[in-house]
Order: C-alpha cells, then sequence, then structure tokens
C-alpha cells in the first residue's frame, strides 16, 4: 500500500467517522427533545391527575363529613327520645310505688278489720 492509498483510505475514514458523529449528534439532540417533550407532558399528565385526585377526595371527605352530621343529629334525637322515656319510666315507677302503699295500706285495713273482710292469697 502506497502513501495515497494510506491518505484515501484515512479520508475515507475521516469522512465516515465525521458524518457518523454528525448522525449521532442529531439523533442525539432528537432523542433529547423526544425526551424533553414526553417529560412535560407526563409532568402535566401526572399534574391534571394529582388535581382530579384532590378533587375526588374532597369530595369524599365532603360526604363522609355530611354522613357524619347526620349520624351525629340522628344520634341526638335518639338521646333526646331516651331521655323523654326516663322521664315517663320514672313516673310510671313513682305510680306504681304510689299504688303498691296503696294496696299495703288496703291490705293492712282489710286484716284489721279480720271478722268482716278476708284477705285471700291467690
Amino acid at each position: 500500500m502506497n502513501e495515497q492509498d494510506r491518505q484515501f483510505i484515512e479520508a475515507l475514514f475521516t469522512r465516515q467517522g465525521d458524518e457518523f458523529r454528525q448522525e449521532l449528534k442529531a439523533t442525539s439532540e432528537s432523542f433529547r427533545q423526544e425526551l424533553q417533550a414526553t417529560s412535560e407532558s407526563f409532568r402535566q399528565e401526572l399534574q391534571a391527575t394529582t388535581e382530579e385526585y384532590k378533587q375526588h377526595v374532597s369530595s369524599a371527605i365532603e360526604i363522609v363529613g355530611h354522613q357524619i352530621s347526620l349520624l351525629a343529629e340522628g344520634h341526638h334525637a335518639v338521646l333526646d327520645k331516651l331521655e323523654g322515656l326516663e322521664e315517663r319510666f320514672d313516673k310510671l315507677e313513682a305510680r306504681v310505688e304510689g299504688i303498691g302503699t296503696e294496696i299495703a295500706a288496703h291490705r293492712a285495713d282489710t286484716e284489721a278489720h279480720h271478722g268482716i273482710y278476708r284477705v285471700k292469697e291467690s
């Protein structure tokens, strides 16, 4: 191989190397741009999904809060009814005690007049 062939081959490799570097640089730049576009698109989708999730959670919290309020109101109403029943039970208990006292007095009176009246145990 002579000097001229060697220079030709060297120039051919240099040119091929330069073309490869240019293609690699263009491909690298194209890839970088696609990656940036994909990254930006992903950020936007993530932000939209995050906002949608926040709205969903906010709605769920609002619904649960409303249900808890309804439950508290129902609990309060049940307590009010129980208090009313307790008052009625106390009155009924006092009446039963009064009737028991009257019956005991009546029995004592009946037993005191044992010749005229008789107490029958059933």
